[in-house]
């Protein structure tokens, strides 16, 4: 399922083992969604997840997510990856209004310009009622529509909730966190370290053990040998067998 891929993706690009690779990018990423060079607080770490995948450019224009559905270094599915460029071209973030709920599923109304979307397979996540609001991120998966992230925002608008809601965009979850929800409630403040190391603990996205798996790659190669030689590997080495890794999925799916 697509859903399960992201938390893998999420895993890949956050995960402790894989510092070396993607630790100076994670640390930009958490200054950049934080704004500054301190801790980000457990409560905002839901809403980083999703911008870090959505929104963050991890390389030039590129994000984590169309970074992965380019290279592929999981070796997802020719339908896997299929799936991901639907919701890479076709995902949509903002306020949504609900205009019905039945029998597990609902009809949201995006704000700003009025479409209606039916969302599947919500019968038991949220209670909610017509004319509440949702700030989330919705894509298509295998041709229904569905809420992607789990730090989605549930409001009951008043009057001047609304005039807010309909004068003011909200691009992505950085300005969720930083415009919404940030001051109405006291951070427990975690460090980069922290956050990896309890990372399948706060997000339920993960999919545990995937980061562990050895598929002989040339970047799981170099890691084995380091190891059986009781060393660190060198950077030189991380960094050829990366770039070997990176050519190889290309390679492998170019056609």
């Amino acid at each position: 399922m697509l859903v399960e891929i992201l938390s893998r993706l999420l895993n890949y690009f956050l995960h402790p083992d894989h510092v070396w690779m993607f630790g100076n990018e994670v640390h930009r990423a958490m200054d950049e969604f934080s704004g500054d060079t301190g801790p980000i607080s457990e409560d905002a770490y839901e809403y980083f997840l999703d911008w870090f995948l959505f929104n963050f450019h991890y390389q030039g224009s590129e994000t984590p997510l169309s970074y992965t559905h380019r290279t592929n270094p999981l070796n997802f599915s020719l339908e896997d990856l299929e799936g991901l460029k639907s919701i890479l071209e076709h995902n949509r973030f903002g306020y949504f209004e609900v205009k019905a709920t039945n029998h597990g599923r609902m009809m949201l109304m995006a704000i700003d310009d009025s479409k209606q979307y039916e969302i599947a397979d919500t019968a038991g996540v949220l209670d909610v009622a017509a004319g509440d609001v949702f700030i989330c991120r919705i894509a298509p998966i295998k041709g229904e529509w569905r809420v992607l992230n789990s730090s989605v925002l549930a409001l009951q608008p008043t009057v001047r909730d609304w005039e807010i809601i309909r004068s003011r965009h909200i691009r992505d979850s950085r300005e969720v966190y930083n415009e919404v929800i940030h001051g109405n409630v006291e951070p427990a403040d975690l460090s980069v370290s922290e956050i990896e190391e309890n990372l399948t603990l706060i997000s339920e996205w993960l999919h545990e053990g995937s980061s562990k798996e050895d598929d002989d790659c040339p970047v799981c190669r170099v890691m084995r040998k380091a190891k059986e030689e009781h060393r660190q590997p060198s950077h030189e080495e991380l960094t050829n067998a990366f770039q070997a890794n990176t050519a190889s999925n290309k390679k492998r799916h170019m056609f």
